[in-house]
C-alpha cells in the first residue's frame, strides 16, 4: 500500500497518530513535503512508474545493471549482459567518451556528464541497451539544434 499510494498513507499515519511508531516515519517525510514535490510523486504514481515492474512483450525491464544482471541470472541465460557489454564496447571502441578515473579531476573547458544505461525489449524478443548523457547538467544550447537518432554503425 505504501509503494501504491505513499502520500494518502502517510496522511492516514497522521490522522491516527502512526508516525511517532517504528516503522512509519517516513511518513512525516512523505507529509512534508513541498507541493512540488508531492505533485511529482503523484504523477509518477498515476503513470504507473512507482515500484511497478515494467514488462514487455512478455519480458521483464531491468532498470538498472544490477537488475539486468539479475534477471540473466534468475533466468539462466546472459541476454542482458550481452546488450550492456555490446552497447559500452561499442561506445569505447568510437570513443564516444572520456572515461575518467574516479578520483581524476576534470579539464575546465570540459563538464562531468551522468551516464545512464536504459534497457528495452524489441519486439522480436531482442534485449537493447542503451548508454545515455545526463545532458540536465550541461547548459542548453542558444541556438536552434537538430539531432536525430543514430547509432555508430549507421555513420
Amino acid at each position: 500500500m505504501r509503494d501504491a499510494d505513499p502520500i494518502t498513507c502517510a496522511q492516514y499515519a497522521k490522522d491516527h497518530n502512526l508516525i511517532s511508531l517504528p516503522g512509519w516515519k517516513w511518513a512525516d517525510k512523505v507529509r512534508t513535503m513541498d507541493s512540488s514535490r508531492m505533485l511529482r510523486m503523484a504523477r509518477r504514481i498515476l503513470k504507473g512508474s512507482w515500484g511497478e515492474i515494467k514488462h514487455k512483450f512478455g519480458v521483464q525491464v531491468p532498470r538498472t545493471v544490477r537488475e539486468a544482471y539479475k534477471l540473466d541470472r534468475r533466468n539462466g541465460n546472459s541476454l542482458w549482459k550481452e546488450a550492456t557489454e555490446k552497447e559500452i564496447n561499442q561506445l569505447l571502441k568510437f570513443n564516444t567518451f572520456k572515461v575518467l578515473e574516479r578520483n581524476d579531476s576534470v579539464l575546465s573547458d570540459y563538464t562531468r556528464v551522468p551516464l545512464i544505461i536504459v534497457y528495452d525489449v524489441k519486439h522480436d524478443g531482442h534485449r537493447k541497451c542503451r548508454q545515455v548523457a545526463g545532458g540536465h547538467v550541461t547548459e542548453a544550447a542558444t541556438e536552434d539544434v537538430y539531432s536525430s537518432v543514430v547509432t555508430p554503425e549507421g555513420v
